[in-house]
This record gives C-alpha cells, sequence and structure tokens, in this order.
C-alpha cells in the first residue's frame, strides 16, 4: 500500500510537473513572441517618428519661411503704400501746376503750339500712375491669398501636432510593454526553475517521449499562432501605411502650397522692383517736363525762344514732332472758333440792342396802357356821374311834364269854362295860341338842358375808344 500510495504521488507530482512546464513553456513563448511583435511595432513607431519628426522640421522651416516672405511682403507693401500717397500728393500738386500752366498757356496765343504734347505726355504720368495704383491693388490681393494659405498652413500644423504626440504616446507605450515583457521573460524561469529543479532532475529520462509529443503539438501551436500573427502584423503595417499615405499627402499637399506662396512672393518682389523702377522713371519724367515747364514759362514771350522750346523738346519727346500738324490744325480751329466767336458777340450785341428797344417800347406801351386804364376809369367815373345826372334831369323833367299836364288840365277847364262864358271866336284863338306857346317853350327848355351833357359823352366815349384801339396795336407789335 505504502509502495502504491508512492508511485501514486510520483505520477501525479510527474503529471504537475509536465503541466507546469508546458504552462512555462507557453508563456515563455508567448512572452518572447508580444517582446519581438513589440519591438518590431517600437521599430516602425521610431522609424515614423523620425520621419515625422523631419516633416514637422520641414514644415516649421518652411513656415518660419513664409513667415519671413510674408513679413517682407507686408514691408514691401507699405513702401508701396507710402510711394502711392506720395504719387497722389505730386500727382495732385502736378495737377495744380498744370491748370495754372494751361490757363498761362491759353493766354497767350504762342504758346499753343506746345500746349497740347505736354497735355499728352501729363496724361501719360497719369495714366503710369494709375497702373501703379491698380498693381498696388492687385499686390493687396495677393497678400490676402497669402494670409489665408498662412492660416490653412497653420491649421494643418495644428492638426498635426496632436497626431505626433498620439505617435509619442503609443512609441511610449510601445517601449514599456517590450520592457515588461522582457522582464517578465526574466522572471518567470527563475520563480519556475526554482520550484521544479529538484523533480526535473529524477524524472526527465522517464518523460522525453513525452515532452517530444508535447513540443510537436507546441511547435504546431507555434506555427497557427503566427500565421495569425503575421496576418495582424501584415493589417497593422497595412494600416500604419495607409495613416503613413495619408501624412505624406498632407504634407505633400502643404510643401506645394508653400511652393506655390514662395513663387507668389518672387512674382511679388519681382513686381515691386519694377514698381520702383517706374516710379523712378516716373519721378524723372515728371522732373524734365517741369524743368521744360519752367523754361516755356521764362520764354513765352518771343516766338524764337519757343521754336527753340520746341526742339529742345522734341529732343526730349519724340511725340512732339508727330504733333505739330494736329497742333497747327487746332491752331486754325482756335482761329476760326475766336472768329465765330466775334461773330457770336456781335450777334448777342445787336439782339440786345433789339430787346433794349423792344424792352423800351413795350415799357411805353405798359405806360399808355397804364393811362388808357385810368383814363377808362376816369370815364367810367364820369358815366356814372353823367348817368346819375340824367337820372336827376330826367325825374326834373317829368316833373315838369306832370306840372304841364296839370297845367293843361287847369287850361282845359278854364277852357271849358271860357268856352262857355265866352262863345267868341277871337277868345278862342288867343287860347290855342297860348297853348301852343307854352308847348313850344317847354320843349326849347328841355333841348336846352340834354343837349350838352349827350355832346360831353359823345366826346368821352370816343376819346376812349380811340385809346382803346391804340393800346391794342402797341400789344400786337
Amino acid at each position: 500500500m505504502d509502495d502504491r500510495r508512492g508511485s501514486l504521488d510520483l505520477s501525479e507530482e510527474i503529471e504537475l510537473c509536465g503541466k507546469l512546464r508546458n504552462d512555462i513553456g507557453k508563456a515563455l513563448k508567448a512572452d518572447a513572441h508580444n517582446a519581438a511583435k513589440a519591438q518590431s511595432e517600437s521599430e516602425e513607431n521610431r522609424t515614423l517618428e523620425t520621419l515625422i519628426e523631419k516633416e514637422v522640421l520641414h514644415l516649421k522651416g518652411s513656415v518660419a519661411a513664409a513667415e519671413t516672405s510674408f513679413l517682407r511682403a507686408t514691408g514691401s507693401i507699405e513702401k508701396i503704400e507710402v510711394a502711392t500717397a506720395h504719387l497722389h500728393e505730386t500727382n495732385y500738386a502736378l495737377s495744380q501746376q498744370l491748370d495754372t500752366s494751361l490757363q498761362l498757356i491759353d493766354k497767350s496765343t504762342e504758346a499753343s503750339f506746345i500746349s497740347l504734347p505736354c497735355r499728352t505726355s501729363v496724361e501719360a504720368l497719369l495714366r503710369t500712375i494709375i497702373g501703379g495704383e491698380d498693381q498696388t491693388r492687385s499686390l493687396k490681393t495677393e497678400l490676402q491669398t497669402l494670409r489665408s494659405a498662412l492660416e490653412v498652413l497653420d491649421r494643418t500644423r495644428e492638426e498635426l501636432t496632436p497626431v505626433l504626440r498620439s505617435c509619442q504616446e503609443d512609441f511610449g507605450r510601445g517601449d514599456s510593454r517590450s520592457e515588461c515583457g522582457g522582464s517578465r521573460s526574466k522572471r518567470r524561469p527563475a520563480t519556475t526553475g526554482k520550484r521544479s529543479l529538484p523533480i526535473f532532475g529524477a524524472l526527465m529520462l522517464l518523460f522525453y517521449r513525452a515532452f517530444n509529443n508535447n513540443k510537436q503539438r507546441e511547435m504546431e501551436e507555434k506555427q497557427m499562432k503566427s500565421s495569425t500573427l503575421s496576418d495582424d502584423k501584415k493589417r497593422a503595417r497595412e494600416d500604419q501605411q495607409r495613416k503613413s499615405d495619408l501624412l505624406t499627402e498632407e504634407m505633400r499637399k502643404a510643401t506645394e502650397e508653400m511652393y506655390s506662396t514662395m513663387e507668389r512672393m518672387k512674382e511679388l518682389r519681382k513686381q515691386d522692383t519694377e514698381l520702383a523702377q517706374n516710379k523712378l522713371k516716373a519721378t524723372a519724367m515728371l522732373k524734365h517736363e517741369g524743368e521744360v515747364f519752367l523754361e516755356l514759362k521764362n520764354r513765352g514771350k518771343c516766338t524764337v525762344e519757343f521754336r527753340a522750346a520746341q526742339q529742345k523738346a522734341a529732343s526730349v519727346t519724340e511725340t512732339l514732332l508727330t504733333e505739330e500738324k494736329q497742333l497747327n490744325g487746332l491752331c486754325g480751329m482756335l482761329e476760326v472758333a475766336r472768329m465765330e466767336q466775334t461773330e457770336m458777340d456781335a450777334l448777342c450785341e445787336r439782339e440786345k440792342t433789339v430787346l433794349s428797344s423792344s424792352l423800351e417800347v413795350l415799357q411805353t406801351a405798359e405806360k399808355e396802357a397804364d393811362e388808357a386804364t385810368e383814363v377808362a376809369d376816369i370815364a367810367d367815373v364820369r358815366l356814372h356821374d353823367i348817368r346819375h345826372a340824367q337820372g336827376a334831369l330826367t325825374k326834373q323833367v317829368e316833373e315838369r311834364v306832370s306840372n304841364m299836364e296839370k297845367d293843361e288840365a287847369l287850361l282845359e277847364q278854364l277852357y271849358a269854362k271860357t268856352s262857355q262864358q265866352n262863345l267868341e271866336a277871337g277868345t278862342l284863338e288867343q287860347e290855342h295860341a297860348a297853348i301852343h306857346r307854352v308847348e313850344s317853350s317847354s320843349t326849347e327848355h328841355h333841348s336846352k338842358i340834354f343837349r350838352p351833357y349827350c355832346i360831353l359823352v359823345e366826346q368821352n366815349i370816343e376819346e376812349l375808344q380811340a385809346k382803346l384801339a391804340e393800346s391794342h396795336k402797341d400789344e400786337n407789335t
């Protein structure tokens, strides 16, 4: 029984040792595999980190160069703005000087041969100045585009910084895992060895075959695990390759934008140099033309000096020779215009005289019309008085007629009485004669009263009609 118990204890211990050995081998293999995987991942991450750091440094250098170029561009644009302000001031002063000089040239008839080419040259200068202003505006627009590109670069940099941080964290984690895996692989065999060394030495020969079988199985499992791990590595590498491709594309786009900004800045510098050259040329031309104008002002009285000035201006500006014919034609046109202006002045004077005479006639007609209206008012007043007097006379005549009728009635009564008393013919004839006398005396008295008033009324009416006819004639004329 004791032997059986000892054999059972030994077999159980042997089985336990085999299990422990298998577990230790599996753990060691897993730790080694994980350590190799962690090392490969750490190496890949380090390579990616070095590449990303190089690209970040390149981006930082390009951003710094872009910032310096941007600062230079802003400085050049400020200089251009100052130059444009000076050009505006000089343009304003030159325009005032040109206006005064043109007024003086127009006043002097002999200076008309030189005014037009000077104007054309000044207009050309003004056009060049306007072109410079347009170029400054285009430069400002390009600066705005550059600022937007710099903002895009800043955004990409801000987007890349968290990616770099995450990569660095992943690298740190991989390093820590590799260190932890190495430490575990070193520690575990020591602990297990301490427990299994006394049992292992006695039973190594008995379990050699079982160990070989287990070893074959473990190799098969390792191959399966290695295939799965290789697939995982391939997938991880593909993911990392995709990420690296995306990063390379973003970096390529950023580099292309930076190169385009550098080319634009070079173009802006070229345009700045061209603007400076044009500015110098414009200032030189303005100085030269100012000198020519001063000479022309000093020598604006003599035709000989004007011809000499024309020759000097022809040596300076080639356009004067081609425009002399046009100036001569303009002079002829000016003379014709002056003749027409004199004729127009004469016509205006004639019209003024005619208008003054017509105004005088109208004033006289208005005065006569006012007089006629006053006379008409007076005539109306007189007619009113005459009518009032006529009404009074008619009343008096009616009263007298009524008195005469009363007298006739009395006479008839007397006649009836006397006819009855006196039947003689002599008395009757005397009475008829008396009646006829009374009637004739009444008619004569009536005519004496009304005739002068009627004559006055007719005269006033004729005068008024004549004055009204004259006023109508004056108004028609």
